[in-house]
């Protein structure tokens, strides 16, 4: 009997072969491309701060998606900065106030942007008759807490006094935030600067005080003049507690913004998942800024995240979504 069809035989060789050559393909992308790693650790800041509550709001968004997001908590911004800069620090990224960072010694940094403002808080005991305390220029002769060192509230202090010729003052004292306002609310000491969230426990507990003022910065015109990062913030009369008409004018405040700074090793996969954790927790409205404000560039002079720049311009990946 004829055999109605004369097949080929089966081309094991090509497939067998074809097959080697993707396995090879595939061996040197992920060795030139390895995937990201599932754990990512973070320098956050002083427990009960602005920048610990951001921690813990990140980690709950990264567990969600499967990833341990480890928290090093800290001083505060200017410890962050240091263990960024030192390249055998366990942060990949840290929440770092703007201004902090020289960008001619930060070759291995980069900057996904910022994500809120942080006010500038004075508050102070006494009155203020000839408005000296408004300009800042009347803490000479009062015991001012400062922040201690190693945090962004002393960095950022020394900064602004040092405008006013206050840098040195023997009056300036160093202490952790949480001693610094039971001092204040003890009488212990004069004034007290404080960069927090508007929120925090902090600042709403000594502006529900009632022997305590806050200072009116009625130059901070100026002093975003002189530094660049600084912006102004206005609150309105009444603004924080319309029964009580508080304050009792319109009053300004400045203030610099929380960067999310990474090293540069970090992922590129693992950075727009921080572009979306900035956006759905720091986008949304608040006291002092408009739905959509962040996360986004400010001109902190830090070599920004090509990662970062292609998401504000076009949004999540389409693959991502």
């Amino acid at each position: 009997m004829k055999r109605l069809h004369n097949y080929p035989a089966f081309p094991w060789s090509i497939v067998l072969g074809t097959l080697a050559v993707l396995a090879v393909i595939i061996t040197v992308f992920l060795i030139a491309n390895p995937p990201p790693p599932r754990t990512i650790t973070i320098a956050t800041g002083a427990e009960g701060g602005t920048y610990s509550d951001y921690g813990n709001r990140y980690q709950e968004f990264f567990a969600k998606r499967g990833i341990t997001l480890n928290l090093v908590p800290t001083k505060g911004a200017q410890e962050n900065v240091d263990l960024l800069l030192d390249p055998n620090s366990a942060p990949d990224i840290a929440f770092v106030q703007s201004g902090l960072i020289d960008p001619t010694q930060a070759d291995n940094l980069e900057t996904l942007g910022s994500i809120g403002y942080e006010p500038i808080w004075v508050f102070y005991r006494g009155e203020d008759l000839d408005g000296s305390l408004q300009k800042l220029t009347g803490f000479g002769q009062r015991q001012i807490a400062i922040g201690e060192k190693g945090s962004g509230t002393y960095t950022e202090a020394i900064h602004i006094l040092s405008l006013n010729g206050l840098d040195h003052s023997p009056n300036l004292l160093t202490m952790p935030t949480a001693e610094a306002v039971t001092a204040i609310e003890r009488g212990e000491i004069d004034a007290i600067f404080l960069i927090q969230g508007v929120n925090s426990g902090n600042i709403q507990r000594l502006l529900a005080n009632p022997d305590l003022h806050l200072a009116n910065f009625v130059r901070a015109d100026a002093y975003a003049q002189n530094i660049p990062y600084l912006e102004r913030l206005t609150i309105p009369m009444g603004g924080l507690d319309l029964r009580r008409n508080f304050p009792a004018e319109n009053t300004q405040l400045i203030a610099t913004t929380t960067e999310l700074v990474i090293k540069k090793p970090l992922h590129p996969a693992l950075q727009m998942p921080f572009m979306q954790a900035a956006h759905e927790i720091n986008g949304r409205e608040s006291f002092f800024t408009k739905r959509g404000d962040f996360p986004s560039f400010r001109g902190s002079g830090l070599r920004e995240s090509e990662q970062a720049t292609l998401y504000y311009q076009r949004g999540l990946p389409f693959l991502m979504n």
